[in-house]
């Protein structure tokens, strides 16, 4: 096949014409910058140039008249239009610069065309999109150093009776050990948790120190809670770690507050408490925030609590969850400072994961008529035997060979 063979019979939005010849401009834009005592400039690439075209055409025939209307009409026309270039093939162009026209009587039955366009695309504008996540970590930081000052105000065990000291230190006690209690609730990494455990032993070591430094004391309390989520790969993980900090101190005893003394016992028995619980929730929100929704559900995960969030279901679940935890220790703050930075929080969390959560599948609800496979209930579900261990997971089926029927089983709708 010859050159010629491949040439296309030129048009512009559909009215035909002959080409002379044709000329591409093209190449890159580039800015030269020279400076002065400098011999060697500097060039900045800006990226392709736009594509032009320039093509010498011309319509001939008895009725040439009517054929030069029709295209004079056509590269008037505004906006963009289909050109057929007989060498470069379908192009979008905008027409730019003068167009000519030449008729001459030497050249009777025949018009000229000078045409100059260039390669045109969409109208677009440079996007942005909130990192909704960012401000979710940004806030968790200023409510825990809000957290720390206002437990620093709080707690004092200075010129108070031993007692005072005792109790405080049992209570601390106590925090660490639940500490290790959830740290302990499901598979850790081995280099962190023995960090982790060291950490830990310090903070118990040097505990009756810390408390004569209660600034100290708070960032050593708080950072332990926080370095939970560095002991596992999953950030959902963390959330269901820090989830068993949340009743922290619920059940302690009320101390009577008759005297100064016991005032205070009891104002340091609540700035724990509050520290461990708030703490636990603010990073609990931050964790929330690295959570990847709608990734490969995990296989073989029957540990209470450990969840993967892949459906929309899951992300609502937990962003309620989330916000009714701080939203309850907002409600309780003394603190005005303190309040406003809880609610920070609950905000930036709940934007966050209900603009990351939106596209997620839907979960539905399915009930098996008799007891089979999950192999055999993922196909014909989704055609898909490969996804019956989120079947299984999800419901905390205890045998993925009998998935029993009658029974509700909450699934992701097919996307």
């Amino acid at each position: 096949m010859s050159w010629l063979d491949e040439l296309q019979l030129a048009s512009f939005r559909g009215v035909p014409f002959f080409v002379d010849s044709a000329e591409l401009g093209f190449g890159r834009r580039s800015v030269v910058h020279e400076y002065p005592l400098r011999d060697i400039p500097f060039v900045e690439d800006l990226g392709l140039k736009a594509r032009s075209f320039t093509l010498e055409a011309y319509v001939l025939g008895a009725d040439y008249m009517d054929a030069r209307d029709a295209l004079m009409d056509a590269l008037a026309e505004p906006g963009p239009g289909r050109l057929v270039h007989p060498y470069q093939g379908e192009k979008t162009v905008s027409i730019v610069g003068d167009l000519k026209l030449r008729e001459s009587t030497a050249e009777g039955g025949m018009a000229r065309f000078t045409i100059t366009c260039v390669e045109s695309g969409e109208l677009t504008f440079p996007s942005s999109d909130a990192d909704t996540a960012a401000l979710v970590e940004l806030s968790a930081d200023d409510a825990i150093a809000e957290i720390d000052a206002d437990f620093a105000e709080t707690f004092s065990i200075d010129g108070f009776p031993e007692y005072v000291a005792s109790a405080a230190a049992e209570l601390l006690g106590g925090a660490l050990d639940a500490l290790e209690a959830v740290a302990g609730s499901l598979p850790t990494l081995a280099d962190a948790k023995a960090t982790f455990a060291g950490a830990l032993g310090d903070a118990r070591t040097d505990l009756l120190a810390l408390m004569q430094a209660p600034d100290s004391l708070a960032s050593t309390l708080s950072g332990q809670i926080g370095s939970l989520v560095d002991l596992v790969a999953l950030p959902g993980d963390s959330v269901a770690m820090l989830r068993g900090l949340f009743d922290f101190g619920d059940d302690a005893q009320l101390v009577p507050t008759t005297t100064p003394s016991r005032q205070q016992q009891a104002d340091n028995q609540n700035a724990v408490i509050a520290l461990v619980q708030r703490t636990a929730a603010v990073e609990a929100a931050r964790s929330a925030s690295r959570i990847e929704f709608g990734g490969a559900f995990q296989s073989g995960i029957t540990v209470s609590g450990r969840q993967q969030y892949v459906g929309s279901g899951d992300a609502v679940a937990l962003r309620d969850e989330l916000a009714e935890q701080l939203d309850a220790l907002a409600e309780v703050s003394s603190s005005d400072t303190v309040y406003d930075k809880l609610i920070t929080v609950r905000a930036a969390m709940i934007r966050d994961i209900t603009l990351r959560g939106a596209d997620l599948a839907r979960t539905v609800t399915v009930t098996p008529e008799a007891t089979q496979p999950a192999l055999v209930l993922a196909y014909g579900l989704y055609e898909d035997a490969g996804r019956e261990a989120e079947i299984v997971t999800r419901n905390k089926v205890r045998h993925p060979g009998f998935v029993p029927g009658g029974q509700a089983l909450e699934v992701l709708a097919d996307a």
